[in-house]
């Protein structure tokens, strides 16, 4: 899935990739509902991204640009005629000669994985971002103290937080613990306490280009972005804050 900034003919930037194979019944429909069902699965996928708004999707199948204009469509195109109608959308023909882009994913070869160590630590290296690689010791804290939200935080913490001490700030600071002299939420969960990091505002962006934007990150589209980044850091309103860059 790719956006661009609407009326500008800029370079389109990618949202996301998403791609599965075919069933064994579904190897058996016709060229014409093998790429419909194409369409109707992927715009299932991205429905919170596309539901209300216009949108254009690129098929080098002809013969999908009159789906929508078909008389009394039956069986398994109607069915999925009328999941589409809910959406505002426009199908457009793109020549397969210039569909390199999305037929790359699909049909550049892959060699054989004759070393498992070697994949699984490529794959590891993909999903193990440290927090210090994208920031150091020194400017975590610094921002944190910066930040009026989080400081108070810190200043009861390391006890230097003035008296009278608000006790909605007391309460809430035994969510919060400091390490080597940077501020982390604590987290329960099934496998017993985690700290994930809490990100001051002023570093947030860089942390959300980090886990989208990076040549490292995948593209994993919001839901994985955001499991992610939940699992290791914190701040209010990260929901928000992750799905406003997502359709930024």
């Amino acid at each position: 899935m790719e956006h661009v900034a609407h009326g500008t003919r800029g370079p389109h930037g990618t949202t996301a990739f998403a791609s599965r194979t075919l069933t064994k019944i579904e190897q058996n429909y016709s060229t014409t509902e093998k790429e419909c069902l194409a369409i109707v699965w992927a715009i299932s996928q991205f429905r919170p991204y596309l539901y209300g708004r216009p949108f254009d999707v690129l098929t080098d199948h002809h013969a999908l640009c009159w789906l929508q204009s078909l008389k009394d469509p039956s069986g398994r195109l109607g069915r999925w005629i009328l999941r589409l109608q809910e959406y505002n959308i426009t199908i457009k023909y793109k020549s397969g000669k210039k569909h390199a882009d999305a037929d790359a994913l699909s049909r550049c070869p892959l060699s054989d994985a004759t070393s498992p160590g070697l994949l699984l630590s490529s794959i590891g290296n993909l999903y193990s971002i440290s927090p210090f690689t994208l920031f150091d010791e020194r400017s975590l804290r610094h921002e944190q103290l910066k930040d009026p939200d989080l400081s108070v935080f810190v200043a009861y913490l390391e006890g230097r937080c003035p008296t009278p001490i608000d006790k909605k700030i007391v309460k809430r600071a035994h969510n919060f613990v400091m390490s080597q002299g940077v501020l982390y939420k604590k987290n329960f969960c099934p496998d017993g306490e985690r700290l994930l990091l809490v990100v001051p505002r002023t570093l947030r962006t860089r942390l959300l280009r980090a886990f989208h934007d990076d040549a490292t990150a995948g593209h994993l589209g919001f839901y994985k972005t955001y499991e992610r980044i939940r699992q290791r850091y914190f701040w209010p309103r990260m929901y928000s804050a992750v799905l406003s860059y997502e359709l930024r």
